[in-house]
């Protein structure tokens, strides 16, 4: 407990700033947007400095401006930390912009996987997921 150290709020601003919060270390949690809310919630998972993050449906509510900057620090989280993301997603932009090999299950098991264009061309997932006379 106690008042965070010197070096606590030195990584806490370097994370807000990776997220893109930067200025706003003092705005309350309760005015943020949701698409802030949700980069703040990354940032409490990135200041563990883990090796592997698990987002389930992290776009689910936000609006595309907010998704795409999701997107955009998912991004550089695995290019510059080497942050391996494991995405449940039914967004697709979310998902081209941020995984390149893609796993598609359907009731459970893996229908299809690889790069993310090749997966996302294949008759069996666009039937499954887009509906019959699709493919």
């Amino acid at each position: 407990g106690g008042r965070p150290t010197d070096e606590e709020r030195h990584r806490a601003a370097a994370i807000l700033e990776l997220v893109g919060l930067g200025g706003m270390a003092g705005v309350p949690v309760e005015v943020l947007s949701l698409g802030h809310a949700r980069l703040l919630e990354l940032g409490r998972a990135l200041i563990t400095d883990p090796d592997l993050l698990l987002l389930d449906e992290p776009s689910s509510g936000l609006d595309r401006v907010e998704a795409l900057a999701l997107a955009a620090v998912l991004r550089s989280t695995q290019q510059e930390r080497h942050t391996a993301v494991l995405l449940v997603e039914h967004d697709l932009e979310m998902v081209r912009r941020v995984v390149s090999r893609l796993f598609v299950l359907d009731f459970g098991s893996v229908l299809a996987s690889g790069p993310v264009e090749e997966v996302l061309g294949d008759d069996r997932v666009r039937h499954a997921y887009l509906g019959r006379g699709v493919a």
